[in-house]
Formats: structure tokens, C-alpha cells, sequence
């Protein structure tokens, strides 16, 4: 769905457009002998998706990441927004962060894909339901933030497309291109042990959120994992994701409108 002149947000994942399990795939860095192991459940009305799961940090020297992403190629036009807009509930003080991709790379001989450039949003969640933070985990974004407003239903993170910075295997990339905001291809939830992603877009003069919940341990212990995987299954609709696909890269939708002079185009995930 392409965003317009005359609309104030555009919903890409819950609001007026539903949360689709099938629409999602899992990329963990168990493609690259990690542990970690995430999941997107989506409520029986479609409104909300929640992000879980275990974040691995000791199996790959603290290079591990759980992440979700959506499946195929999107062609989503965002060029007449400012930025994403995420609402999420159930905050845990950890960072995340959205990912986007305007270039999805080749897949190698054994069906995984191959590495590609990535643009990347973090942000913290408050435990408290306070203001979280928002800023870039890389040198050059130390000091762009972004505010944080305390909704009722959760925590809106307003994500700038300037604090959205290129990646190639987690790693700064200022030679890469300029993000193609008239054809993102890719969007994706991930937590890793440097960065975390969620995403959502808007623009200047109106705004929609997503809401979403997130619960995730940073664990090293097997038996921790094995307790909070049962512990998922007992309290959400698990998805049954296909093999998960890819190199690394909530709950309820709220219909609550952020400040007054943004104009959004919506993207959430968790």
C-alpha cells in the first residue's frame, strides 16, 4: 500500500491492515551455528503481533541476533514520509531495532540468503512504561535521538529516516547508497546482542502507530531457554514458521494518533 498525499499515516502492519502470520518469516543466527530462536505470534483478531524469544549471546562471541522478517519482496513506497512510527507494550529495557532493505540479495547454493546491505533503526524500551530512548548504536549517530511519548496503551518510538543507518553483517557501511524510500522491499524485527529492530514510518502532519509487545531473555543457559520456550507457548499463538530463511536480517494495534505535525506512514512489527 502506497501512502498518499491525503493521507496523514499509512498502516503497513496492524491498524486497518492486519497482521498476517504468513506474511512473516524467522532469521536467526542459528544460520550461522548460533542458538538464538525468535517468534511472531499474532492475535486471533489480527491486531496485534508479539515478538519473543531467546537471544543467545556467548555462542557466536556476542554476535548473536533473533530476528523477524517479512517474507518475499515488498514494494512499498514511503518517499512521502518522514519516518516510522512504533507503539509498543510490555517494554523489557532492552534495545531493538526495525530493519528495512531496498535491495534483497541472491540466495547462496544451500538456499540461505546471501548477505546484503541493510538499514537499521535502534531503539530502548522503559520497563516502566515511561519514555524509552532512541538513538543510533553507531559512531557516527551518537548524538540524534529521537523523543519517546508515553502512550496509554504503550510507548510510541517516533524513528526519523535519518536515524536509520546502512549495515552489512551488523557492521557500519558509509560507503553504501543512499535508502531507496520508493521501493523498501524488506522490513524486519530484530534484538542482537549489539542492536535490536522495530520499525514504523511517517511523515510530516497526522500519524498512526503500532502496538506491539515484546519479551525477550538474554539467556546462556539451556535450561533458561527450554523455560521461557515453554512459557511462549503457553501464553501465545504460536506461529508455525517455515525454516528460517535469510541472513539476520505486540499486541494490540492502537488507532491512538501520535503529535500533531508528523504526517506517517505506519510500519510496525514485534
Amino acid at each position: 500500500m502506497a501512502a498518499s498525499n491525503s493521507s496523514a499515516y499509512l498502516d503497513l502492519f496492524g491498524g486497518t491492515k492486519k497482521w498476517d502470520a504468513s506474511e512473516w518469516v524467522t532469521s536467526d543466527d542459528r544460520v550461522r551455528g548460533g542458538s538464538s530462536v525468535s517468534r511472531l505470534a499474532v492475535s486471533d483478531d489480527g491486531r496485534a503481533a508479539t515478538f519473543t524469544g531467546h537471544l543467545d549471546t556467548s555462542t557466536l562471541g556476542g554476535a548473536g541476533f533473533a530476528s523477524q522478517r517479512t517474507r518475499g519482496t515488498l514494494h512499498q513506497d514511503l518517499s512521502a514520509y518522514d519516518g516510522l512510527l512504533v507503539t509498543v507494550t510490555g517494554g523489557d529495557s532492552k534495545r531493538y531495532a526495525i530493519t528495512l532493505k531496498d535491495e534483497i540479495p541472491g540466495r547462496r547454493d544451500d538456499g540461505r540468503d546471501l548477505s546484503g546491505v541493510s538499514w537499521e533503526a535502534d531503539f530502548a524500551l522503559s520497563s516502566g512504561g515511561g519514555e524509552g530512548t532512541n538513538e543510533s548504536s553507531h559512531a557516527d549517530q551518537q548524538t540524534e535521538t529521537t523523543t519517546t511519548a508515553s502512550a496509554a496503551d504503550g510507548q510510541q518510538v517516533y524513528l526519523p529516516w535519518g536515524q536509520f543507518k546502512a549495515t552489512y553483517r551488523g557492521r557500519p557501511k558509509p560507503d553504501a547508497e543512499p535508502l531507496d524510500l520508493t521501493d523498501v522491499k524488506r522490513f524486519g524485527i530484530m534484538m542482537r546482542s549489539i542492536s535490536i529492530s522495530s520499525i514504523a514510518a511517517t511523515r510530516s502532519s497526522g500519524a498512526e502507530h503500532l502496538n506491539n509487545r515484546s519479551a525477550f531473555d538474554e539467556t546462556e543457559d539451556e535450561d533458561d531457554q527450554t523455560a521461557l520456550e515453554k512459557r511462549a507457548q503457553g501464553t501465545l499463538t504460536e506461529l508455525k514458521t517455515p525454516n528460517q530463511e535469510g541472513d539476520s536480517s505486540g499486541s494490540k494495534a492502537s488507532a491512538t494518533s501520535p503529535p500533531v505535525g508528523w504526517r506517517r506512514a505506519f510500519c510496525g512489527f514485534i
